[in-house]
């Protein structure tokens, strides 16, 4: 009787072990974990692969770029011309005739399209003169960048 009951223990243990083990996954555990692993290889490879890409473009990309050093100041291109006179009633020195001969004047008056003087440079010493005269004129006008020593406008 002895023998009988260790026996009949030792088959209700297996049978508890066996279903514990269907239970959790115990016995797929080996097929299931060699799956686990390789799908989770795949997707790190994957995704260190495209993490890897995506900087090899931006360094690429961004490779020409290039900081440039020098500090000193651009000149802005100005011409050194003599004394500005433009006189509407006067049909050799008018805006119009301005405009046609020197690059430095453009524009056409309106004020959609104001004349525009600009990059020019007039020094006039001991001079009683104007560096600028702008007189009997009704156009629309800018003057900017435009350096006057020695006299005003």
């Amino acid at each position: 009787m002895v023998g009988t009951r260790s026996q009949t223990q030792y088959n209700s243990l297996k049978y508890c072990t066996s279903y514990f083990s269907y239970i959790t996954g115990e016995i797929n555990m080996k097929k299931f974990s060699k799956k686990k692993v390789k799908v989770i290889v795949v997707c790190i490879i994957l995704v260190f692969s495209i993490f890897i890409s995506m900087n090899f473009n931006y360094f690429q990309d961004n490779s020409n770029l290039e900081i440039d050093d020098e500090r000193e100041l651009k000149v802005s291109g100005f011409k050194e011309i003599g004394p500005v006179y433009i006189d509407d009633k006067d049909p050799a020195n008018n805006w119009l005739i301005t405009a046609a001969t020197y690059d430095w004047c453009t524009g056409s008056g309106t004020i959609g399209n104001s004349y525009v003087i600009k990059d020019i440079k007039i020094t006039l010493s001991g001079s009683s003169e104007n560096c600028m005269t702008i007189k009997n004129s009704q156009k629309y006008f800018l003057v900017f960048n435009c350096s006057f020593l020695g006299s005003g406008i």
